[in-house]
Protein backbone atom coordinates (compact mmCIF):
# COMPACT_ATOMS: atom_id res chain seq x y z
CA UNK A 1 0.00 0.00 0.00
CA UNK A 2 2.65 2.56 0.94
CA UNK A 3 4.95 1.38 -2.34
CA UNK A 4 1.75 2.15 -4.14
CA UNK A 5 0.92 5.78 -2.62
CA UNK A 6 4.87 6.41 -2.94
CA UNK A 7 4.46 5.37 -6.65
CA UNK A 8 1.70 7.65 -7.03
CA UNK A 9 3.11 10.72 -5.18
CA UNK A 10 5.76 10.41 -7.87
CA UNK A 11 4.01 10.39 -10.77
CA UNK A 12 1.78 13.34 -9.67
CA UNK A 13 5.24 15.32 -9.27
CA UNK A 14 6.49 14.12 -12.54
CA UNK A 15 2.37 15.49 -14.06
CA UNK A 16 3.82 18.54 -12.22
CA UNK A 17 6.93 19.21 -13.75
CA UNK A 18 5.74 18.67 -17.18
CA UNK A 19 2.90 20.53 -16.48
CA UNK A 20 5.28 23.29 -15.33
CA UNK A 21 7.45 23.12 -18.42
CA UNK A 22 4.31 23.21 -20.74
CA UNK A 23 3.01 25.95 -18.96
CA UNK A 24 6.97 27.46 -18.94
CA UNK A 25 6.83 26.85 -22.88
CA UNK A 26 3.31 27.97 -23.49
CA UNK A 27 4.56 31.63 -21.93
CA UNK A 28 7.54 31.57 -23.84
CA UNK A 29 5.62 31.30 -27.07
CA UNK A 30 3.70 33.66 -26.04
CA UNK A 31 5.99 36.00 -24.91
CA UNK A 32 7.66 35.59 -28.12
CA UNK A 33 4.97 36.09 -30.59
CA UNK A 34 4.19 39.08 -28.46
CA UNK A 35 7.92 40.21 -29.39
CA UNK A 36 7.77 39.36 -33.32
CA UNK A 37 4.44 41.55 -33.24
CA UNK A 38 6.51 44.37 -31.20
CA UNK A 39 9.27 44.49 -34.07
CA UNK A 40 6.46 43.92 -36.85
CA UNK A 41 4.58 46.82 -36.19
CA UNK A 42 7.44 48.90 -35.27
CA UNK A 43 9.39 48.03 -38.27
CA UNK A 44 6.52 47.90 -40.94
CA UNK A 45 6.92 51.17 -42.36
CA UNK A 46 10.59 51.02 -41.96
CA UNK A 47 11.89 47.70 -42.49
CA UNK A 48 14.92 46.17 -40.68
CA UNK A 49 16.64 45.30 -44.27
CA UNK A 50 19.99 44.75 -42.42
CA UNK A 51 22.08 44.04 -39.11
CA UNK A 52 24.48 45.60 -38.05
CA UNK A 53 27.54 43.54 -36.59
CA UNK A 54 30.70 45.92 -35.25
CA UNK A 55 33.99 44.06 -33.78
CA UNK A 56 35.96 45.03 -31.61
CA UNK A 57 38.91 47.69 -30.29
CA UNK A 58 41.11 47.63 -27.44
CA UNK A 59 40.11 51.16 -26.12
CA UNK A 60 37.71 51.94 -28.84
CA UNK A 61 34.52 52.07 -30.32
CA UNK A 62 34.56 48.80 -31.99
CA UNK A 63 34.59 48.77 -36.58
CA UNK A 64 32.77 46.17 -38.74
CA UNK A 65 33.07 42.57 -38.84
CA UNK A 66 34.02 41.06 -41.96
CA UNK A 67 32.36 39.84 -45.00
CA UNK A 68 28.56 41.77 -44.35
CA UNK A 69 26.75 42.33 -47.38
CA UNK A 70 23.58 43.67 -47.22
CA UNK A 71 20.84 47.07 -47.00
CA UNK A 72 20.96 48.85 -44.21
CA UNK A 73 17.91 51.71 -43.26
CA UNK A 74 17.82 54.17 -40.77
CA UNK A 75 15.59 56.06 -42.20
CA UNK A 76 12.86 54.50 -43.93
CA UNK A 77 13.30 56.18 -47.47
CA UNK A 78 17.00 56.44 -47.39
CA UNK A 79 18.24 52.31 -47.11
CA UNK A 80 21.77 52.06 -48.41
CA UNK A 81 24.03 49.32 -49.31
CA UNK A 82 27.11 48.01 -47.24
CA UNK A 83 29.51 45.75 -47.91
CA UNK A 84 32.84 44.96 -46.29
CA UNK A 85 35.65 43.03 -47.08
CA UNK A 86 37.46 40.04 -44.85
CA UNK A 87 39.25 42.90 -43.49
CA UNK A 88 36.23 44.38 -42.30
CA UNK A 89 36.54 47.70 -44.30
CA UNK A 90 34.16 49.14 -46.19
CA UNK A 91 35.29 47.73 -49.36
CA UNK A 92 34.09 45.36 -51.89
CA UNK A 93 37.58 44.29 -53.15
CA UNK A 94 39.55 42.19 -50.97
CA UNK A 95 43.24 43.54 -50.27
CA UNK A 96 45.84 43.65 -52.84
CA UNK A 97 49.37 42.41 -52.25
CA UNK A 98 52.69 42.68 -53.46
CA UNK A 99 53.76 46.66 -55.26
CA UNK A 100 50.19 48.08 -54.82
CA UNK A 101 49.83 51.56 -53.29
CA UNK A 102 47.52 51.82 -50.16
CA UNK A 103 45.50 54.78 -48.44
CA UNK A 104 43.87 53.93 -45.50
CA UNK A 105 40.70 56.74 -44.58
CA UNK A 106 40.01 56.77 -40.67
CA UNK A 107 37.15 59.13 -39.30
CA UNK A 108 33.63 59.33 -37.86
CA UNK A 109 30.09 58.43 -40.43
CA UNK A 110 31.60 61.69 -42.56
CA UNK A 111 34.09 59.24 -43.60
CA UNK A 112 32.28 55.80 -43.54
CA UNK A 113 29.27 57.54 -45.42
CA UNK A 114 26.04 56.75 -44.40
CA UNK A 115 23.19 56.74 -47.03
CA UNK A 116 24.88 56.10 -49.67
CA UNK A 117 26.86 53.06 -51.13
CA UNK A 118 30.04 51.98 -50.63
CA UNK A 119 31.39 53.75 -54.57
CA UNK A 120 29.35 57.14 -53.15
CA UNK A 121 31.05 57.49 -50.11
CA UNK A 122 34.48 59.94 -50.54
CA UNK A 123 37.23 57.05 -50.12
CA UNK A 124 35.24 55.03 -52.76
CA UNK A 125 35.15 58.12 -55.19
CA UNK A 126 39.08 59.31 -54.98
CA UNK A 127 39.75 54.99 -55.54
CA UNK A 128 37.97 55.57 -58.88
CA UNK A 129 39.65 59.55 -59.34
CA UNK A 130 43.12 58.23 -58.60
CA UNK A 131 42.58 55.03 -60.87
CA UNK A 132 41.43 57.16 -63.51
CA UNK A 133 44.39 60.01 -63.38
CA UNK A 134 46.99 57.21 -63.07
CA UNK A 135 45.65 54.91 -65.59
CA UNK A 136 45.96 51.54 -63.14
CA UNK A 137 44.22 49.68 -60.88
CA UNK A 138 46.72 48.60 -58.21
CA UNK A 139 46.37 51.67 -55.24
CA UNK A 140 43.37 50.95 -53.22
CA UNK A 141 41.20 53.23 -51.06
CA UNK A 142 40.24 51.49 -47.98
CA UNK A 143 37.63 52.92 -46.22
CA UNK A 144 37.65 52.12 -42.03
CA UNK A 145 35.21 55.34 -41.35
CA UNK A 146 33.09 54.32 -38.71
CA UNK A 147 29.78 56.08 -37.47
CA UNK A 148 30.14 57.66 -33.86
CA UNK A 149 34.00 57.73 -34.12
CA UNK A 150 36.02 60.36 -32.34
CA UNK A 151 39.97 60.37 -31.90
CA UNK A 152 39.84 58.24 -29.38
CA UNK A 153 38.66 55.47 -31.31
CA UNK A 154 40.95 56.63 -34.80
CA UNK A 155 44.16 56.44 -32.47
CA UNK A 156 42.60 52.48 -31.00
CA UNK A 157 41.90 51.67 -34.60
CA UNK A 158 45.03 52.56 -36.43
CA UNK A 159 46.91 51.31 -32.96
CA UNK A 160 45.40 47.46 -33.25
CA UNK A 161 44.22 47.23 -36.82
CA UNK A 162 45.33 49.59 -38.86
CA UNK A 163 48.89 49.50 -38.68
CA UNK A 164 48.63 46.07 -40.05
CA UNK A 165 47.43 47.54 -42.95
CA UNK A 166 50.99 49.22 -44.01
CA UNK A 167 49.12 51.70 -45.87
CA UNK A 168 51.26 54.28 -47.61
CA UNK A 169 49.46 57.05 -46.50
CA UNK A 170 46.21 57.84 -43.78
CA UNK A 171 43.48 59.87 -44.55
CA UNK A 172 42.29 61.33 -41.11
CA UNK A 173 38.46 62.58 -41.85
CA UNK A 174 38.37 65.45 -39.38
CA UNK A 175 34.92 66.98 -38.73
CA UNK A 176 33.90 69.76 -35.82
CA UNK A 177 31.94 67.61 -33.81
CA UNK A 178 35.02 65.11 -33.27
CA UNK A 179 36.04 67.80 -30.39
CA UNK A 180 32.85 67.99 -28.47
CA UNK A 181 32.29 64.27 -28.79
CA UNK A 182 34.97 64.01 -26.32
CA UNK A 183 32.58 65.54 -23.53
CA UNK A 184 32.06 63.55 -20.75
CA UNK A 185 29.15 60.95 -21.22
CA UNK A 186 29.21 61.78 -25.22
CA UNK A 187 28.82 58.03 -25.31
CA UNK A 188 25.32 57.41 -23.25
CA UNK A 189 22.86 56.03 -25.42
CA UNK A 190 25.31 55.10 -28.79
CA UNK A 191 26.63 51.62 -29.40
CA UNK A 192 29.42 50.15 -27.28
CA UNK A 193 32.45 48.17 -28.31
CA UNK A 194 32.35 44.88 -28.07
CA UNK A 195 34.02 41.37 -28.49
CA UNK A 196 33.16 39.65 -31.76
CA UNK A 197 29.33 38.50 -32.48
CA UNK A 198 30.16 34.26 -31.64
CA UNK A 199 27.65 32.00 -33.98
CA UNK A 200 25.29 31.21 -31.18
CA UNK A 201 24.80 35.23 -30.53
CA UNK A 202 24.39 36.53 -34.06
CA UNK A 203 21.65 33.62 -34.60
CA UNK A 204 19.74 34.82 -31.44
CA UNK A 205 20.13 38.21 -32.65
CA UNK A 206 19.14 37.55 -36.05
CA UNK A 207 16.40 34.74 -34.95
CA UNK A 208 15.14 35.50 -31.17
CA UNK A 209 12.76 38.38 -30.52
CA UNK A 210 13.18 37.83 -27.28
CA UNK A 211 16.88 37.78 -27.10
CA UNK A 212 16.50 41.02 -28.85
CA UNK A 213 14.44 42.61 -26.14
CA UNK A 214 16.74 41.51 -23.32
CA UNK A 215 19.25 42.65 -25.11
CA UNK A 216 17.91 46.35 -25.23
CA UNK A 217 16.61 45.96 -21.41
CA UNK A 218 20.48 45.53 -20.61
CA UNK A 219 21.31 48.29 -22.91
CA UNK A 220 19.46 50.25 -21.19
CA UNK A 221 19.79 49.91 -17.33
CA UNK A 222 23.44 50.23 -18.34
CA UNK A 223 22.99 53.50 -19.76
CA UNK A 224 20.59 54.31 -16.70
CA UNK A 225 23.70 52.98 -14.16
CA UNK A 226 25.71 55.38 -15.75
CA UNK A 227 24.17 58.73 -16.21
CA UNK A 228 23.55 58.10 -12.18
CA UNK A 229 27.03 57.93 -11.85
CA UNK A 230 27.75 61.51 -13.31
CA UNK A 231 28.03 63.79 -10.77
CA UNK A 232 26.40 67.78 -11.78
CA UNK A 233 29.27 69.42 -12.48
CA UNK A 234 30.08 67.00 -15.44
CA UNK A 235 26.29 66.61 -16.15
CA UNK A 236 26.15 69.98 -17.39
CA UNK A 237 29.93 70.30 -19.21
CA UNK A 238 27.83 66.86 -21.09
CA UNK A 239 24.42 69.03 -22.15
CA UNK A 240 26.42 72.12 -23.33
CA UNK A 241 25.55 72.25 -27.15
CA UNK A 242 28.70 71.41 -29.83
CA UNK A 243 27.79 74.73 -31.42
CA UNK A 244 28.51 76.84 -28.07
CA UNK A 245 31.87 74.89 -28.05
CA UNK A 246 32.82 75.03 -31.30
CA UNK A 247 31.49 78.58 -32.61
CA UNK A 248 29.87 80.60 -30.06
CA UNK A 249 32.54 80.60 -27.15
CA UNK A 250 35.69 78.46 -27.97
CA UNK A 251 37.80 80.35 -25.64
CA UNK A 252 35.92 79.57 -22.61
CA UNK A 253 38.21 77.85 -19.66
CA UNK A 254 35.35 75.34 -19.14
CA UNK A 255 35.91 73.89 -22.82
CA UNK A 256 39.86 73.84 -22.75
CA UNK A 257 39.70 70.23 -21.39
CA UNK A 258 37.89 68.98 -24.71
CA UNK A 259 40.39 70.88 -27.22
CA UNK A 260 43.38 69.53 -24.86
CA UNK A 261 42.34 65.78 -25.17
CA UNK A 262 41.23 66.69 -28.83
CA UNK A 263 45.13 67.75 -29.31
CA UNK A 264 47.22 65.25 -27.12
CA UNK A 265 45.55 62.47 -28.71
CA UNK A 266 45.70 63.92 -32.40
CA UNK A 267 49.33 64.43 -31.68
CA UNK A 268 49.64 60.87 -30.34
CA UNK A 269 47.87 59.60 -33.52
CA UNK A 270 50.53 61.63 -35.89
CA UNK A 271 53.36 60.34 -34.21
CA UNK A 272 52.50 56.59 -34.37
CA UNK A 273 51.36 56.75 -37.72
CA UNK A 274 55.35 57.96 -38.88
CA UNK A 275 56.23 55.56 -36.85
CA UNK A 276 55.03 53.62 -38.47
CA UNK A 277 56.82 54.47 -41.63
CA UNK A 278 53.40 55.95 -43.14
CA UNK A 279 51.69 59.64 -43.75
CA UNK A 280 49.10 61.06 -42.38
CA UNK A 281 47.37 63.60 -44.35
CA UNK A 282 44.20 65.47 -42.30
CA UNK A 283 41.23 66.38 -44.40
CA UNK A 284 38.88 68.88 -42.61
CA UNK A 285 35.23 68.33 -43.55
CA UNK A 286 32.83 71.22 -42.90
CA UNK A 287 29.18 71.57 -41.52
CA UNK A 288 26.48 72.64 -43.54
CA UNK A 289 26.42 75.66 -41.16
CA UNK A 290 30.01 76.67 -42.23
CA UNK A 291 28.73 77.08 -46.44
CA UNK A 292 27.59 80.31 -46.75
CA UNK A 293 30.35 82.50 -46.24
CA UNK A 294 29.27 84.62 -43.62
CA UNK A 295 27.60 81.59 -41.12
CA UNK A 296 29.69 79.73 -38.54
CA UNK A 297 33.30 80.48 -38.10
CA UNK A 298 35.99 78.22 -39.07
CA UNK A 299 37.91 77.70 -35.56
CA UNK A 300 37.47 74.38 -35.56
CA UNK A 301 39.19 73.83 -38.38
CA UNK A 302 42.06 76.17 -37.88
CA UNK A 303 42.34 74.93 -34.71
CA UNK A 304 43.52 71.79 -36.03
CA UNK A 305 45.69 73.42 -38.71
CA UNK A 306 47.33 74.91 -36.05
CA UNK A 307 48.55 71.80 -34.99
CA UNK A 308 49.28 70.36 -38.19
CA UNK A 309 51.18 72.92 -39.47
CA UNK A 310 53.36 72.54 -36.12
CA UNK A 311 54.12 69.08 -37.06
CA UNK A 312 54.66 69.24 -40.40
CA UNK A 313 51.54 66.95 -40.83
CA UNK A 314 49.80 67.66 -44.41
CA UNK A 315 46.53 69.72 -43.93
CA UNK A 316 43.32 70.15 -46.36
CA UNK A 317 40.54 72.31 -45.36
CA UNK A 318 37.79 71.05 -47.37
CA UNK A 319 35.70 74.22 -46.63
CA UNK A 320 36.86 76.48 -49.56
CA UNK A 321 36.12 73.30 -52.13
CA UNK A 322 32.54 72.99 -50.54
CA UNK A 323 31.54 76.57 -50.85
CA UNK A 324 32.90 76.95 -54.54
CA UNK A 325 30.85 73.66 -55.78
CA UNK A 326 27.58 74.27 -54.84
CA UNK A 327 24.50 75.15 -52.27
CA UNK A 328 23.90 73.57 -49.31
CA UNK A 329 21.27 70.96 -50.65
CA UNK A 330 23.24 70.01 -53.17
CA UNK A 331 26.06 68.86 -51.00
CA UNK A 332 24.45 67.20 -47.98
CA UNK A 333 21.20 65.72 -47.63
CA UNK A 334 19.05 68.56 -46.75
CA UNK A 335 15.78 70.76 -48.42
CA UNK A 336 15.13 74.04 -48.38
CA UNK A 337 12.19 74.51 -46.58
CA UNK A 338 11.28 78.55 -46.66
CA UNK A 339 7.88 78.21 -44.73
CA UNK A 340 9.50 77.40 -41.66
CA UNK A 341 10.93 80.02 -39.60
CA UNK A 342 14.39 81.31 -39.31
CA UNK A 343 15.96 81.26 -35.67
CA UNK A 344 15.97 84.70 -34.71
CA UNK A 345 18.70 83.48 -31.45
CA UNK A 346 21.59 82.28 -33.89
CA UNK A 347 24.20 84.30 -33.93
CA UNK A 348 25.63 83.53 -37.49
CA UNK A 349 22.87 82.42 -39.62
CA UNK A 350 19.21 81.93 -39.02
CA UNK A 351 18.02 80.56 -41.77
CA UNK A 352 19.93 77.24 -40.54
CA UNK A 353 16.56 75.84 -39.46
CA UNK A 354 14.72 76.23 -42.81
CA UNK A 355 17.42 73.48 -44.10
CA UNK A 356 15.58 69.77 -42.87
CA UNK A 357 16.93 66.43 -43.55
CA UNK A 358 20.11 64.81 -42.31
CA UNK A 359 23.53 67.06 -41.59
CA UNK A 360 25.40 64.31 -43.44
CA UNK A 361 26.88 64.65 -47.03
CA UNK A 362 25.10 63.41 -50.36
CA UNK A 363 26.53 61.46 -53.08
CA UNK A 364 27.50 65.18 -54.83
CA UNK A 365 29.27 66.33 -51.65
CA UNK A 366 31.33 62.88 -51.49
CA UNK A 367 32.09 63.29 -55.02
CA UNK A 368 33.44 66.89 -54.49
CA UNK A 369 35.45 66.15 -50.89
CA UNK A 370 37.38 63.06 -53.15
CA UNK A 371 38.15 65.75 -56.20
CA UNK A 372 39.50 67.95 -53.63
CA UNK A 373 41.75 65.10 -51.26
CA UNK A 374 43.06 63.87 -54.74
CA UNK A 375 44.49 67.15 -56.14
CA UNK A 376 45.81 67.82 -52.69
CA UNK A 377 47.93 64.11 -52.62
CA UNK A 378 48.88 65.04 -55.66
CA UNK A 379 50.14 68.30 -55.61
CA UNK A 380 51.86 67.20 -52.02
CA UNK A 381 53.47 64.46 -53.88
CA UNK A 382 51.98 62.17 -51.78
CA UNK A 383 50.99 60.01 -54.95
CA UNK A 384 53.31 59.27 -57.71
CA UNK A 385 52.12 58.80 -61.16
CA UNK A 386 55.28 56.39 -61.83
CA UNK A 387 53.91 53.11 -61.87
CA UNK A 388 55.30 50.67 -58.22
Amino acid sequence: MMHTKAINRSRQRCRDVLIGVGITILLVFIAEVGARGYFWLKYQRCAELGRRHYGFNLAGYGDLMPDQDGMWTIWPHRPYHVQTNAAGLRNVEPLNEGGSSRILAIGDSMTFGPYVANEDTWPGWLQVILRQRLGRNDIQVLNAGIAGYNIEDELSYFRDKGQALTPDVVILGFFPNDIPDLRPSGRLGSRPAAENVGVVRRFLEDHVALYRVADRIKSRVLIAIARSQIDDETREQANRSSQDILYVHPDLPAYHTYYERYETMLRDLIAEVNAANSRLVIVAIPEYLQIPADAYPDHPQRFVQAIADDTDTPYLDLLPAFRAAGEIDDLYLLAYHVEVEPDADDPFFAEHTRYVGNGHLSRFGYRVAARAIADFLFAQGLISSDAP
